[in-house]
């Protein structure tokens, strides 16, 4: 199967188009094959229906790490729990490293668990958590974590994680309150690497280098140069890569006509969106997707089929949250 990016598609006023709410944020779909149109139907783990009835065998991923696209779904999933459960107002983000090297993924996993533990019996107003691993060039790991209070985060100094986290150097900020869609900026930057990090004897002759803003230590916004996609063979195979609370809740998914969609949007501002072409010539099948990607609250500049990860803001109008 073929993924590949192409021209704008014009999705018709009554085509049926899947909303996904998100918090402030929507996701739609439109599928040209119709929403819910697949080329296979799982049935099992071993095994799927393709659009002719047929029974056939996965033929499974025999690599050592991910594929790109795994490593897409699990991040996607990950933006939607995000924008779901959490917002600037009632969210601290921290990082944790290792001073030591730690290289095997279940013991990290385990040392998230204890920290979680420590920080729930310390400040009993934590309500729900979201951490995602991320592998390191060296072989270790970092570990982002995000948590929510039931009321607005009250300080907690950084030398305080570091001592319940008790295994190396900690992060704790507070999410900018400019950063509109959370789970994008949180999350897009984890298939790639930062320039400066990659050691001088890679060649880079053939590498796509991208600018995004991220938040310096200070809380600032800052920008700097990565390395799109060069993360994504750190990943390994079969592991998954984060891990939620009890408590956290579900997108809202409706699907209406997209000229219904269009009046319950009116109140939302399209960041950015693309265009996507699949294909799979030995199964005769093809379909055009388009996704649009809106933000509610303040208005930001409309940017159309950006293939990166970002969105570009303003402070001109205010948008009212009365859609949903």
């Amino acid at each position: 199967m073929q993924i590949n990016y192409c021209d704008e598609i014009t999705i018709p006023e009554n085509s049926i188009v899947k909303i996904e709410k998100m918090g402030k944020t929507v996701e739609l779909t439109y599928s040209e094959n119709g929403i819910k149109d697949f080329p296979v139907k799982r049935i099992s783990k071993e095994y799927y229906i393709n659009k002719n009835g047929e029974k056939i065998k996965f033929k499974h991923n025999t690599q050592n790490h991910k594929t790109p696209s795994n490593i897409k779904r699990s991040l996607k999933k990950c933006r939607s729990i995000i924008n779901t459960n959490f917002d600037s107002d009632h969210t601290l983000f921290f990082t944790l490293t290792y001073k030591d090297l730690i290289t095997d993924p279940k013991t990290v996993k385990y040392d998230v668990y204890l920290f979680l533990k420590r920080m729930h019996y310390r400040y009993k107003w934590i309500d729900k958590s979201l951490y995602i691993i991320e592998p390191q060039l060296s072989g270790g790991w970092h570990i982002h974590l995000l948590m929510t209070s039931k009321k607005p985060f009250p300080y907690i100094p950084n030398n305080d994680i570091e001592k319940i986290w008790g295994k190396g150097f900690t992060s704790t900020k507070a999410i900018h309150s400019n950063i509109k869609d959370i789970g994008m900026y949180l999350t897009c930057y984890l298939t790639d690497i930062e320039l400066s990090e990659m050691p001088e004897t890679i060649k880079l002759d053939e590498a796509v280098i991208v600018e995004k803003e991220v938040m310096h230590s200070s809380g600032e916004m800052v920008k700097k140069s990565f390395i799109k996609g060069a993360r994504i063979p750190l990943y390994p195979h079969g592991l998954r890569i984060y891990g939620i609370s009890g408590n956290i809740e579900k997108p809202t998914i409706i699907y209406i006509q997209y000229g219904e969609a269009n009046i319950l949007l009116s109140n939302y501002v399209m960041t950015f969106s693309n265009n996507i072409k699949v294909s799979d010539n030995m199964r005769n099948y093809a379909n055009h997707i388009r996704h649009e990607y809106y933000t509610l609250n303040d208005s930001v500049v409309i940017k159309k089929d950006d293939k990166d990860c970002g969105e570009s803001m303003s402070s001109e109008d205010t948008i009212n949250d009365n859609a949903f």
